[in-house]
C-alpha cells in the first residue's frame, strides 16, 4: 500500500529590511547617441554571529618589487 505524500513546509516569508539598513544607488550608462542603461548597485547590511577567525600570515617573496621602476 502506498504511503500519503509528505507536503513541503512553507517556506518563511523574509524579514522587512531595517530602515538605513538597505541602501541602493543607480548609475546610467549613455553608449552611443541612443542607448542608455541604468545599473543598480543594492546593499544590506546584516548582522552575523561573531566568531574567532583563523590568523594566515602572507609570507613575502625576497626580490625585486614588481611595482618598483
Amino acid at each position: 500500500m502506498p504511503k500519503k505524500p509528505l507536503p513541503f513546509p512553507q517556506p518563511k516569508a523574509p524579514e522587512p529590511p531595517v530602515p538605513g539598513a538597505t541602501q541602493g544607488q543607480r548609475v546610467i550608462v549613455r553608449m552611443g547617441n541612443s542607448q542608455r542603461f541604468a545599473i543598480d548597485f543594492y546593499r544590506k547590511i546584516t548582522e552575523i554571529n561573531p566568531e574567532p577567525a583563523p590568523i594566515v600570515s602572507i609570507a613575502r617573496r625576497k626580490g625585486r618589487n614588481p611595482r618598483a621602476k
